[in-house]
């Protein structure tokens, strides 16, 4: 049984879907609201309980999405964003930063793996290529290197996979927007 929260599309009783990160397909076995009434379908923004067959409830948690089969959402090994830095920042965000990464249910460690440019607060423009780090209230484009793949998606694509927080000793330090996503190469044959 999965708890959901319903971002995009809709899912109903006897559907099948791609289980990912996992990458495993599972038939949706009920839809029920959080009280245990069935339901038909969830439906974008939805909160409903999903009761999956075909997978090992090991494989779901935190961060888990579901999808079409048919158009599976690749996980990113690494990713951009376009942040503003807090009034938080206590230590100076660096390239090499552990930082916690959080968007909608998902919460995993990631490394800062560069600062591209810092920006100009008003005008958005890039004020400085590769600043060394980044302190309280600026804007940036970063990009950071997660613990284990992750499921998010450009926020242009996609608003609801594609926000992300960003914690530091308990503090949020960096608020933003995904603007790139890079998936693992595909290992076909």
């Amino acid at each position: 049984r999965s708890d959901s929260n319903r971002q995009g599309g809709m899912i109903k009783k006897g559907q099948t879907v791609l289980v990912m990160p996992a990458n495993v397909v599972a038939t949706v076995r009920a839809v029920e609201t959080h009280g245990g009434t069935p339901v038909q379908a969830g439906h974008p923004g939805d909160s409903v309980d999903v009761g999956l067959d075909g997978i090992d409830p090991a494989s779901l948690g935190p961060g888990t999405v579901l999808c079409h089969p048919g158009f599976p959402l690749a996980p990113a090994v690494r990713l951009a964003a376009k942040v503003v830095t807090l009034e938080t920042v206590r230590v100076p965000l660096l390239v090499g930063s552990t930082v916690v990464l959080h968007a909608y249910s998902l919460a995993v460690e990631a490394k800062v793996s560069a600062i591209t440019a810092q920006l100009d607060p008003k005008t958005g423009q890039v004020a400085k290529l590769r600043p060394r780090c980044l302190t309280r209230n600026m804007s940036a484009l970063i990009e950071l290197t997660p613990s284990r793949p992750v499921c998010v998606e450009r926020f242009s694509d996609f608003k609801a996979l594609g926000r992300v927080a960003l914690r530091m000793g308990g503090r949020t330090v960096a608020l933003g927007v995904v603007t790139e996503v890079w998936a693992a190469p595909s290992s076909s044959s």
